[in-house]
């Protein structure tokens, strides 16, 4: 058994054949993200490219991508027009927060074809959008 001790902390130095039973059981405790998988691992653990590992394992984990919501720029702009537009009309200002599906270019022509004004809200500042925030408060 060997421990990694370069950075004074001890850390137990994982044989290759037992690699992927390590990211295995660690990523499947609650399923986190490549980066917090990755942090618990190097935690506890050491071998050669165990970011590598972790961030792969966890891009390929089928219960992940299972539960994974789709929230790309279209998918986004299809839902507000099926369930918003559709039944209220295109609104005169679109607010939205910096995610990237709201900064992607066919959100912006979205937007210009229902001749709507996109704006934005200051970033890691929710009462810049007060309205909304409180709404989510109020969703179970």
């Amino acid at each position: 058994m060997y421990c990694d001790i370069t950075d004074c902390i001890v850390r137990l130095h994982i044989p290759e054949k037992l690699r992927q039973a390590a990211v295995d059981t660690v990523h499947g405790l609650l399923h986190p993200s490549g980066r917090g998988t990755m942090r618990t691992l190097k935690s506890k653990y050491s071998w050669p490219a165990i970011k590598k590992a972790s961030l792969k394992w966890t891009k390929e984990c089928i219960e992940c991508q299972r539960v994974k919501k789709d929230c790309t720029a279209l998918t986004t702009a299809t839902a507000i027009f099926n369930n918003c537009i559709s039944h209220y009309s295109s609104p005169l200002i679109c607010t939205s927060d910096q995610g990237p599906q709201f900064r992607a270019t066919i959100f912006k022509a979205f937007t210009r074809f229902l001749s709507s004004h996109k704006t934005r809200t200051s970033p890691y500042h929710p009462a810049s959008n007060g309205i909304i925030e409180r709404w989510h408060d109020m969703l179970p």
